[in-house]
């Protein structure tokens, strides 16, 4: 009990000296964002500005040239009436609005690499 007691005496003294130090907060010194030279940050904007273009371009290559696009069908409602004596219910008829068919898509001509417009 006695060792108990010691040990626990013990732990709150060193949790009670950790709470009183006191700390010097450091404030942090302002970094100043660097300038960049002019010639070089050009240079690293063009490469990247040519990479994304680059990119772009083999993307819209790939695409296939002819897409398919399906018939596009309207089915309207026809109210019931007579006809010729006969009485013809209300009933739904489809039609073809627009025929369905291989389209091609117009290209996007980008400029050459490197070109200055």
């Amino acid at each position: 009990m006695k060792l108990l007691l010691r040990s626990l005496l013990i732990l709150i003294l060193v949790i009670l000296a950790g709470c009183s130090t006191s700390e010097t907060k450091n404030k942090p010194v302002p970094v100043q964002p660097a300038i960049p030279d002019s010639v070089l940050y050009r240079q690293g904007y063009v490469e990247g500005i040519q990479q994304v273009m680059w990119d772009l371009k083999g993307k819209m290559m790939a695409r296939e040239q002819f897409t398919y696009e399906p018939a596009i069908v309207i089915c309207p409602r026809v109210k019931g009436k007579v006809i010729n004596g006969a009485y013809r219910p209300s009933r739904i008829e489809c039609g073809v609005s627009k025929q369905g068919g291989y389209v091609e898509e117009v290209p996007i001509n980008l400029p050459r690499l490197g070109e200055e417009r």
